[in-house]
């Protein structure tokens, strides 16, 4: 592939099933990326490493072009005959680069931590809600979730739009709820998901709970020399010469719409793709 700063990759040889590369883009920016296939190598798969969902990619001229993701990844295959079959495929390219329609900044945000390591309730908002936990010496230590919300409208809803909520970067990981609905977890970068069937016209609310660990309570425990209850002071002295982790939700979030190719059925609530 054509070297690029923000990319990094890993080479598996599949005999006769091909070639695998891993590439991961470790910057905060979507990152332009082009394979450059052996002669031999006509096909080629994307495999989504969240889904398991497995896309046939176009080879134009022995090269494969699309994107990578901030914070994410492409496993890419390519092969000299088919090795799945269409029963096995996806539809769509995921690294073929979107065009937004629109973007919607999401900076204002509020956030919450209740519990003991904060000896009750803590409360920030606007850029204060945004900062590395260990830079804040109230929640320096804090193992406990964190509570991020905010609010934005919308004058519609586009049924033919994808709706994409984009997160900055963050430490631990985000369980995300769109105007009540069920929490989903999104354990790994780029931290986006697709949250178009939980939008309405007007205002909405996003809610998300960021779980992390217990690492800088445990430091809080080494440094103090017991657990606030006087046990197991021994124990927790190991971790008396660590350093704190980066903890929270340090960039505000984007909501992307993206165009697709579906066609609404204007005397139904469903729409279809063709």
């Amino acid at each position: 592939y054509d070297t690029n700063q923000n990319l990094a990759a890993m080479r598996r040889d599949l005999g006769n099933n091909g070639q695998l590369i891993f590439v991961t883009n470790d910057s905060n920016e979507t990152t332009p990326v082009t394979f450059h296939l052996d002669s031999s190598l006509t096909t080629a798969y994307v495999l989504d490493a969240q889904t398991g969902e497995i896309y046939e990619v176009p080879v134009v001229n022995g090269t494969v072009q699309g994107e990578v993701t901030a914070k994410g990844s492409i496993v890419l295959i390519g092969a000299s005959s088919e090795v799945f079959t269409k029963a096995d495929l996806s539809e769509g390219n995921p690294i073929a680069p979107d065009e937004p329609v629109a973007t919607t900044n999401l900076d204002q945000w509020t956030l919450t931590v209740t519990g003991q390591d904060v000896n009750g309730t803590y409360t920030a908002t606007g850029e204060q809600a945004l900062t590395n936990w260990r830079d804040n010496p109230t929640l320096k230590y804090n193992a406990d979730p964190g509570v991020y919300t905010t609010t934005f409208n919308l004058d519609k809803v586009d049924p033919t739009q994808d709706y994409i909520l984009q997160l900055g970067t963050l430490y631990g990981v985000p369980e995300i709820s769109v105007n009540g609905s069920e929490a989903i977890a999104v354990p790994m970068a780029p931290y986006q998901l697709d949250i178009s069937q939980y939008l309405k016209p007007g205002e909405n609310t996003i809610s998300i709970q960021l779980v992390v660990g217990i690492r800088n309570r445990l430091i809080k425990y080494g440094l103090e020399g017991e657990d606030g209850n006087g046990q197991n002071q021994q124990a927790y002295l190991q971790f008396a010469s660590a350093t704190p982790v980066k903890l929270g939700m340090v960039e505000p979030a984007q909501l992307i719409q993206i165009q697709t190719d579906r066609v609404v059925d204007d005397t139904s609530s469903g729409s279809t793709s063709e």
